[in-house]
């Protein structure tokens, strides 16, 4: 492991524990067995290692790139390939997870004022990622408010599934121990239902489409 690498982990552990405001750098380096000099190498200061933390975090958690579109259309089938990737978080060590948790917990109940680590801002390139290539298999525009409440789906119910181990627990058949083969069955049961639920809006789309031209019709005959 490098030691921008020590660094990045000693960071996620310390800002999950005492959060932004109260994790220190000299905390974060004597864990990462480094000095000071080496965050300012690397990261800069305190406030860009928070960032380059929270980043990091999004990324392991939905795979979060800042343009994942063209990723998505250059596999065979885009749309299992954003459910593959809004699942990650299923087959990730319980105990990555919680750390990860616990970072955004604390921004949201003690903001850390750090340019650039909303939570909000960090997905928002992501989600509007999801709404377009969701709106490319519907037909609908990009800039649609139909695809946008088809992402706002398609992110929630697979969040329901990677994160919510408590609903879990009062399903007999989620019930496993082998985290692999429920990601495995997980897309395949998700890509179904996400499938359907797409062509129901492309339906729509149609339906409104031709209703649109109708009149025109009527007026031409």
């Amino acid at each position: 492991m490098t030691t921008k690498e020590r660094l990045l982990e000693a960071a996620v552990i310390e800002f999950s524990e005492k959060g932004y405001h109260g994790a220190t750098i000299q905390a974060i380096v004597y864990r990462a067995g480094a000095n000071q000099a080496a965050v300012n190498y690397h990261f800069g200061n305190k406030a860009k290692l928070y960032e380059a933390v929270m980043r990091h975090a999004m990324a392991r958690l939905i795979r979060l790139r800042d343009d994942p579109l063209p990723g998505w259309l250059e596999t065979p089938d885009p749309v299992e390939a954003l459910v593959r990737d809004l699942l990650s978080e299923t087959v990730m060590p319980a105990g990555e997870r919680a750390l990860l948790h616990r970072l955004f917990a604390w921004e949201h109940l003690a903001s850390s004022g750090v340019p650039g680590v909303d939570p909000r801002a960090l997905m928002d390139g992501h989600f509007h990622a999801v709404a377009a290539l969701l709106a490319r298999e519907t037909g609908a525009r990009a800039d649609d408010p139909e695809a946008e409440r088809d992402a706002v789906w398609v992110i929630g119910q697979c969040a329901a599934f990677s994160r919510h181990s408590m609903l879990r627990q009062h399903a007999r058949a989620l019930e496993t121990s082998d985290e692999t083969a429920f990601f495995e069955e997980s897309v395949a049961w998700l890509l179904t239902r996400v499938r359907a639920g797409l062509a129901l809006s492309r339906a729509g789309i149609e339906q409104q489409a031709g209703l649109s031209r109708s009149p025109k019709v009527a007026a031409c005959s």
